[in-house]
């Protein structure tokens, strides 16, 4: 600890001098160096790189600052398979832990599916959900123009960021349009758990279905980002009592690893709470040691108000957004109980970051790679933790099958083939009919429209996803994330 923080009070340091220009450092101004914030920044990452970058041993022997772009500076020192390390100003990474959006939105996600353009999500309290938009509803014209005709598909985010209000009209899944006129746009703080409808229309953070005699839970979590534990922990009470529970990670592309753990323990067998689960490895050079984590115990989710739910299986639900911190809760609870993965193959990242201060002075953090993560079973076949069983390919599902049913449904008189993407929680979305099914047979079976539903047939989907989008492109960072520990985390 006393190490990484004398590190940070050098950079500072040093950063006040490279701006300033006030003392005659070798490299600087008197040496031909003109682009002084350059420098300095990329000072920053080479020391940030040689003490902590996970794959230190693809940096070159000796790394020569220059004051190039400080993107191509970092890029060309990047291991080659390196998507994740990156940089967020400083104003995006708290935005980032509290949700809140870095412009004014409407408030919705979109998702691109065979040339159409559906809503993925609505957030709470946006001027989206005060419109009753709902997720499934397609977007067809933006003002008199048509999507796909007047507006290229790829120019639809753009179309729509650009305005402070916009006509949309909307195709419900039953074929009936809807048009929402001058919608508004306002500064938004997400939750982290999407809501659902209750079995009265309203709007809740969780969801309970009577399937038989048995009571099952539902969430769609969609970030572990959250550096607020509130709104999971009250999730997680209301859960109590459930027999199963299904975990909608769909959309979630990570965060805090606390959180993650956190989660893991509220779930697990209440008889292997405090037992070691997570093991992280770093670069030789920084740590020579693996890390040991273990679940939370009964005692601390009791501090936080959490009942365990002491489940003996729990169902995940999964696409290909779903990545990291997501991931790690899968691969960390299956040595300890029985994990049934429903959806399609994860996103593929085993590695998380450390958020750095490096370049605090400059106004960014730095999010860089510095751990892998193994579960108890990659521990106990071998204690050196082979880089071998790391996903990057992503996971695969135990049941694969896609967000969209197709459908034939009887539209004026003309029956009309429509791909319906259900609300979460809907017991007609795919993934958790599936789940659903195997808790009442024992079996995945073909997920089929409800009785009055409208629908004539319903097709089983295929693992085909949508390609998703945001409102804008600012928007379009905070779809994702990682899995990472904080600055006030990394020491603890």
């Amino acid at each position: 600890m006393f190490r990484y923080k004398y590190l940070l009070s050098l950079l500072r340091c040093a950063a006040v001098v490279l701006i300033l220009g006030s003392c005659k450092e070798a490299g600087l101004s008197d040496y031909g160096v003109e682009n002084i914030w350059n420098y300095g920044f990329n000072t920053a990452t080479k020391t940030a790189l040689e003490t902590f970058y996970f794959w230190h041993e693809s940096l070159p022997a000796t790394i020569t600052v220059t004051e190039e772009d400080p993107g191509n500076f970092v890029t060309r020192l990047l291991y080659a398979s390196d998507k994740f390390s990156f940089f967020r100003t400083t104003d995006e990474y708290y935005q980032s832990n509290y949700g809140i959006s870095s412009s004014p939105i409407h408030g919705f996600t979109m998702g691109l599916y065979k040339e159409k353009v559906y809503l993925t999500a609505v957030y709470s309290d946006s001027k989206a959900m005060e419109a009753n938009l709902e997720r499934g509803y397609r977007l067809i014209k933006i003002g008199d123009n048509v999507i796909g005709i007047d507006i290229a598909l790829e120019n639809v985010g753009t179309e729509i960021g650009k305005n402070t209000t916009n006509t949309l009209t909307f195709e419900k899944s039953d074929g009936t349009q809807v048009t929402v006129t001058n919608l508004a746009k306002s500064e938004v703080t997400r939750t982290f758990i999407d809501p659902v409808k209750d079995e009265n229309g309203d709007w809740q953070k969780i969801k309970i279905i009577d399937e038989g005699a048995k009571r099952v839970g539902y969430i769609q979590y969609n970030s572990f980002s959250h550096a607020d534990r509130t709104e999971l922990v009250d999730a997680l009470k209301s859960l109590s009592g459930v027999d199963e529970f299904i975990l909608d990670l769909r959309y979630n592309g990570g965060g805090y690893l606390t959180n993650a753990i956190l989660l893991a323990s509220a779930i697990v067998d209440s008889s292997h709470l405090g037992e070691e689960s997570l093991y992280l490895k770093y670069n030789p050079q920084y740590k020579n040691t693996i890390e040991k984590n273990r679940f939370n115990t009964s005692a601390e989710l009791t501090a936080l108000g959490v009942t365990p739910l002491n489940l003996k299986r729990v169902f995940i639900l999964s696409t290909s957004r779903s990545a990291s911190a997501s991931e790690l809760v899968l691969k960390i609870l299956e040595p300890f109980m029985d994990v049934q993965h429903i959806g399609t193959t994860t996103y593929g990242k085993p590695v998380g970051q450390f958020v750095l201060d490096t370049h605090k002075s400059y106004g960014y953090k730095f999010y860089l790679v510095t751990f892998a993560v193994f579960n108890k079973a990659a521990y106990d076949a071998s204690n050196s933790l082979d880089n071998s069983w790391l996903y990057y390919d992503g996971i695969a599902p135990d049941y694969e099958v896609g967000e969209f049913r197709q459908v034939t449904v009887n539209i004026n008189g003309s029956n009309q083939t429509m791909d319906i993407l259900e609300p979460f929680g809907s017991e007609d979305d795919p993934l958790v009919a599936a789940a659903l099914s195997y808790i009442t047979n024992g079996s995945y079976a073909k997920a089929t429209a409800s009785s009055d539903s409208g629908f004539l047939t319903a097709e089983q989907p295929t693992g085909e996803e949508p390609v998703y989008m945001a409102e804008n492109e600012a928007e379009e960072a905070f779809m994702t994330s990682g899995m990472f520990l904080s600055p006030e985390e990394m020491y603890q």
